[in-house]
This record gives structure tokens, C-alpha cells and sequence, in this order.
């Protein structure tokens, strides 16, 4: 649904190239550019693979002037973080489909494997299971208010019964109409390297001035809760003026969210996040200044008058000024997790989303020298990324395809006679 982050990384000695073709077909060489055809070759094989890398090599025969038969081998690193999973001592390759069952939904060829309800009204609709087997559980709240000045908040969306439809992709799982208080979806994507929750607004929200709050200092939160008890390694930083926490759970980090509008995601606004207790359970409270993600919704249909004025429920925070964090409280009577049905179309394009994105990641990753390196879709690198001098890292032109850095990068590149930097695109 949104475009992808990446980004190139050139040093001194790196070739660094981008070719018009997609990635491998899995047994088949991608046909990788810039290998001219020999006499005598045999096929592009792969001779090595993990969770992130295949190894293709072939081998070219050539005579000599003495009419001896010469071989060449030819190889190179296809990259791409995700790509293999292990099954019964194997690794084949990875993918981000979701199968329906009798429950709901589920995906289980990649790294990290997840499980839907049919319902999101469920306590642990969402069950995402890391490479090391913990998991992370969790089930969408609602939408609030927060007023950063007064420190009152107001729940103006929350979950209810939705149930879950299978995309022509395969890949996306999406519960429409989900709040009451609000009309948004709840979207899910995944695919063999990511993660994404996305509330997907459907029209304008009310002002916060029908509770007494100043729109000016209000921000959104999209909150969610978890169940498993995984706690992540928190980091800090500070994005468009706020506070924003990285979460690391180890196999799966939870990067900087965005807000952006169907049809236009280029343009986003930062969306920040914190690892929040709230009335002693463990929430993510995801936040955007109101102001901010205005202009992104001029085109949505308008919200109802007066919703201000509508009475507060006895048994829900929704509509109910309070100064301190409330949470709806917990389902005591589960309704029905029925299968996920397909559905014909697509959603429709317009709205505005708010995610949050969970990605795995190779860490440590050294480009040797005087090796080729075949980017075939995402790559997230953490720890620290070494970059030889020699290297050749060439990119298909898929819009997923490139580096992404989250740590130092070491370019050992000052000892290579012919220093040059190439750009191909």
C-alpha cells in the first residue's frame, strides 16, 4: 500500500548499479546483469542459501590455444533480509501469503509466522510469532484524543466486531468499519521481511473542541494492546518534536510509523510511539499532531455533527473526557472467530493511514571485496554494515528493492587503486 524506505549507499571502490529487471524466479536464474554469455556454460545454480542470501555460480568453458578445455566459475550473492525459511532441516524459500482457516486466517512460510482472527474484536487477534518462537499477541484498542496541554484525552473510536477479509493480493488482511465512534479499517500486510498494521481512516474525525480540547495541542493515538509478555530493548529519539521509541524484539525491530493519504504516499507525516502501562496493561500508544494529518483528510467525507454531544456509554471510555488514561475494559463473553472470506476488489483509494511496522533484519552483514552483490528486494541491515573495497552491489528496479541502515557504516575502501563511485539507473 505504501512505498517502501531505501536507500543507496556509495563508497569509494563500490559499484553500485540498478538494472531493469525483477527478482529471481525460485529454481531460475534472474539472469543477472553485466555476465556475458561464454562458448560452452552450464546454468546459473544456487550452491549456497540462508535466511537471507542465495549463492548462484556457473561455470564457462572456453579452449586455450592449446586446445585444452578451460573452466571459468562465475558467481554471485543474490540479498534479500527474509528470504529463506527453515523447514524440516531445509531452507526454501520464503513468502508472505495468508491462508484462510477454519478461525480465521494464517501465515506460516517466512521467518516470523502470524495468526488472525476472524473477528478483531478479540482479545489476541493478532499472534505474531518471532524466528525464536516468542510471541507477540495483540489486539487494536480504539482511536483518542489526548490534549498535550491539559493532559485530558477522550476515546473517540473503539474497536467492535469486524470481520476479516482475504485481498485479491494475498498478502493483506483487512477489517473494515471497525470502531464505533469513527469509520476506519484495520488493515494488515505482510510479507517475508514485514510487518504492518494500518488504521485506514475512512472519513474526517470530530474536532476536539466538541470535548473542551484545543485542536492546536491535541495529537491522535492509535493504542494497542499486548498480551505475551515480550519486552522489547527501547531506544530513544526525537522526531518533528516528539519523543519516539525504536522497539527491538530481537528477530523483529518496530521502525518509525508514518501517516499518508491512499493514493499519495510520498507525502507522510511522522507518526511516534511509546511502550506504555496504562491501567496495568502493556499498550503501544501510537501519536500524530492532529494539525499535522489535517490536510491529509480535506478529501475525506465529513464527520457527523455534534458527536461531542452524544452521551457516554456506562460500560466504555468512548466520548468520556478524562484526565487520566482509561482503557475500554477487557471482553468477558467472546463472540465467533469465523474463517476470513475473499474479497472480490480491492478497498476503495481514498483515506488516510496511520501504521506501525515490524521488520526483520540481517545484522553485522560485510560486503567483501572484490564480490558481487545482487539486491533482489528489501534489505534492513542493523549492527554494524561493512562495505570492502572492490565490492560490486548491483539492484533490480523493484520499487522494494534496496539497503536499509539502522547502525554504523564502516567503509574500508581507502586502499583501492581505481577509488570510483558508479551510479546506473
Amino acid at each position: 500500500m505504501k512505498t517502501r524506505s531505501w536507500a543507496f549507499i556509495a563508497c569509494i571502490g563500490i559499484t553500485l548499479t540498478t538494472k531493469g529487471q525483477d527478482s529471481s524466479t525460485p529454481g531460475v536464474s534472474p539472469g543477472f546483469p553485466g555476465i556475458d554469455a561464454p562458448q560452452l556454460l552450464t546454468n546459473w545454480t544456487v550452491t549456497g542459501r540462508g535466511p537471507h542470501y542465495r549463492l548462484w555460480q556457473r561455470v564457462s568453458w572456453t579452449t586455450n590455444a592449446l586446445g585444452i578445455p578451460v573452466s571459468r566459475v562465475r558467481s554471485y550473492t543474490e540479498l534479500g533480509t527474509g528470504m529463506a525459511h527453515p523447514v524440516n532441516g531445509r531452507w526454501v524459500d520464503s513468502s508472505g501469503q495468508i491462508q484462510i482457516t477454519a478461525t480465521g486466517a494464517q501465515a506460516t512460510n517466512a521467518l516470523h509466522q502470524v495468526a488472525f482472527t476472524g473477528n478483531l474484536n478479540l482479545p489476541g487477534a493478532i499472534d505474531l510469532t518471532l524466528s525464536d518462537g516468542r510471541h507477540l499477541t495483540s489486539s487494536i484498542l480504539g482511536l483518542s484524543y489526548l490534549d498535550t496541554a491539559s493532559g485530558n484525552s477522550v476515546w473517540i473510536g473503539e474497536v467492535k466486531d469486524s470481520f476479516g477479509l482475504l485481498l485479491p493480493s494475498g498478502s493483506q488482511a483487512l477489517y473494515p468499519d471497525a470502531f464505533t465512534g469513527c469509520t476506519a479499517d484495520v488493515l494488515y500486510e505482510n510479507s517475508i521481511a514485514r510487518f504492518d498494521q494500518l488504521v485506514v481512516l475512512r472519513e474526517q474525525l470530530p474536532s476536539p473542541s466538541e470535548w473542551g480540547l484545543d485542536p492546536a495541542t491535541t495529537v491522535l493515538q492509535v493504542i494497542t494492546e499486548f498480551f505475551s509478555g515480550v519486552e522489547p530493548a527501547i531506544s530513544q529519539a526525537v522526531v518533528a518534536g516528539a519523543l519516539d521509541e525504536a522497539l527491538d524484539f530481537g528477530p523483529m525491530q518496530m521502525v518509525r510509523g508514518v501517516a499518508f493519504g491512499i493514493g499519495s504516499e510520498v507525502n507522510t507525516v511522522p507518526v511516534t510511539k511509546r511502550w506504555r502501562l496504562l491501567d496495568s496493561r502493556q499498550c503501544l500508544v501510537e501519536e500524530v499532531p492532529l494539525a499535522a494529518i489535517a490536510p491529509l483528510m480535506i478529501d475525506l467525507a465529513p464527520a457527523p455533527p455534534h458527536v461531542g454531544g452524544l452521551p457516554a456509554s456506562p460500560d466504555s471510555p468512548l466520548y468520556r473526557v478524562a484526565s487520566t488514561p482509561q482503557l475500554p475494559p477487557r471482553k468477558t463473553s467472546l463472540p465467533d472467530s469465523p474463517a476470513l472470506q475473499l474479497a472480490g476488489a480491492q478497498p476503495e483509494r481514498k483515506g488516510l493511514a496511520l501504521d506501525y511496522t515490524l521488520v526483520s533484519n540481517q545484522s553485522n552483514m560485510v560486503f567483501e571485496a572484490d564480490k558481487t552483490y545482487y539486491l533482489s528486494t528489501a534489505v534492513n541491515l542493523i549492527g554494524t554494515t561493512v562495505i570492502e573495497g572492490g565490492s560490486v552491489i548491483k539492484v533490480t528496479n523493484r520499487s522494494d528493492a534496496g539497503i536499509t541502515l539502522a547502525g554504523p557504516l564502516v567503509c574500508k575502501t581507502g586502499a583501492v587503486p581505481h577509488g570510483c563511485n558508479h551510479f546506473q539507473g
